[in-house]
C-alpha cells in the first residue's frame, strides 16, 4: 500500500500539468476506523479530475484504491461544492458515488458511496491541500466456505462496511 501512495506522490508532476483553471485534480490518501463488524482497519487511497461547472461547483470522475477486509479498485463519480469562494482556505462539501470492483479472486464488487467534508489550503498559486473527515459506505459480497467430514457448503457472504474516514491530499 505505501508502494501506492508512493507512486501516485512520483506522479503529481506530470498530473499538475494536465491541470488548468477550468480543471481540478486531486490526490488524497488516509485511513479512519470501521464501524461494522467484523472490523478491519481501511486504508483509502484516489486520485479524480473534477471541470468547474460554475463557480463554486465542479464534477468529474476518479479511481483509487480502498482495503477493508479485501481490497476494492472504486471507480466512481465525483462532486464537489465550495462554501465559500476561492481564498486561502476555503471549507467544501464533496461526494463520491459508483462501484467498487473487488481485486480478490473470491469477492464480488459493489456499490461505494463517500460524502464528506473538509477544507482546502491553498499553499501555492496553483495547488492546495486537502484535509476531509467523511463516511465511506462499501457494499460487496464474498464467497465463504465450509468444510467438514459430513459437510462442504459455500454460500454467498453480503458484507457491508460503514467507516470513519480522515483523508490528505493535494489539489492542482
Amino acid at each position: 500500500m505505501k508502494s501506492v501512495f508512493l507512486i501516485l506522490l512520483q506522479l503529481m508532476p506530470a498530473i499538475a500539468g494536465l491541470a488548468s483553471e477550468s480543471w481540478r485534480v486531486e490526490a488524497m490518501a488516509g485511513s479512519g476506523f470501521d464501524l461494522s463488524r467484523p472490523s478491519a482497519t481501511p486504508l483509502v487511497v484516489h486520485a479524480a479530475c473534477r471541470r468547474e461547472v460554475c463557480d463554486r461547483l465542479s464534477l468529474g470522475a476518479g479511481a483509487g484504491l480502498a482495503t477493508c477486509e479485501k481490497p476494492l479498485l472504486p471507480v466512481f463519480a465525483s462532486l464537489c461544492f465550495d462554501l465559500a469562494t476561492r481564498h486561502r482556505l476555503v471549507p467544501f462539501v464533496m461526494c463520491n458515488a459508483g462501484y467498487a470492483a473487488a481485486l480478490s479472486g473470491k469477492a464480488n464488487g459493489g456499490f461505494c458511496f463517500s460524502p464528506s467534508v473538509g477544507t482546502s489550503f491553498k499553499v501555492c498559486k496553483k495547488s492546495s491541500v486537502l484535509l476531509t473527515v467523511g463516511c465511506d459506505h462499501l457494499r460487496y459480497e464474498r464467497l465463504r466456505s465450509y468444510a467438514s467430514e459430513l459437510v462442504r457448503a459455500e454460500f454467498v457472504e453480503q458484507l457491508r462496511h460503514n467507516v470513519v474516514t480522515f483523508k490528505v491530499g493535494v489539489e492542482f
